[in-house]
């Protein structure tokens, strides 16, 4: 096989690998569950459930690899891909941390009454959503998710619309859960029927 005709098997691989949806219900759910806490006023339950969906993502991870490699079957990467896929890690853990940091800095702009500080309060949670916009779209333009580069920008629309429009937070959470939930299984629906579960010794089935 030429390095050109396994070049485009690798690339649709990986790209295919993450069009099963599944990440997308679980961050439309997280949404959802976020939303739905703070309109019932268990908004100091929210820490707990972040950390409760940050053991998960690991069990998520090994479980969806399960799951889209018995349809899509698998390839051996090549040197260079696999190289490639370190430095998305690398660049993905750079976003990671960059995002501590804009969190801690969300944080501090609360906690005094600096000229600068004051300003930011003014904006609600618009910060907050282009932290957390930018965090998505930056993941979905590392991935090749180009729906997860939408859902960057209809989340930013959204806060900025719900605080001008002062629509309560809860409200337009849950919206986007749903938005992104059913956006979700509608990949994984669609995905399901293109790729039917195989053998086990079925080679790779894209």
């Amino acid at each position: 096989m030429s390095n050109i005709n396994l070049k485009k098997i690798e690339r649709k691989a990986y790209l295919t690998y993450y069009q099963d949806g599944i990440w997308d219900i679980a961050m439309g759910l997280g949404f959802l569950i976020i939303g739905i806490m703070v309109a019932f006023e268990l908004a100091s339950f929210v820490a707990i459930f972040a950390a409760v969906i940050a053991a998960m993502v690991s069990t998520l991870f090994k479980g969806k690899m399960s799951f889209t490699r018995s349809r899509i079957g698998q390839v051996e990467p090549s040197v260079s891909w696999k190289a490639k896929e370190k430095r998305q890690l690398k660049l993905l853990q750079i976003v990671g941390f960059i995002s501590v940091v804009a969190g801690i800095f969300n944080f501090i702009a609360f906690t005094g009454h600096a000229d600068w500080q004051t300003m930011i309060r003014n904006l609600g949670l618009i910060p907050f959503g282009m932290v957390l916009s930018s965090i998505i779209f930056i993941v979905g333009a590392l991935l090749g998710m180009k729906r997860f580069m939408i859902y960057a920008v209809l989340i930013l629309g959204m806060f900025i619309y719900g605080h001008y429009m002062g629509i309560p937070f809860f409200e337009y959470v849950i919206l986007l859960g749903l938005i992104i939930t059913i956006s979700g299984v509608t990949v994984l629906v669609r995905f399901l029927r293109k790729y039917p579960k195989q053998n086990e010794d079925s080679g790779y089935g894209i």
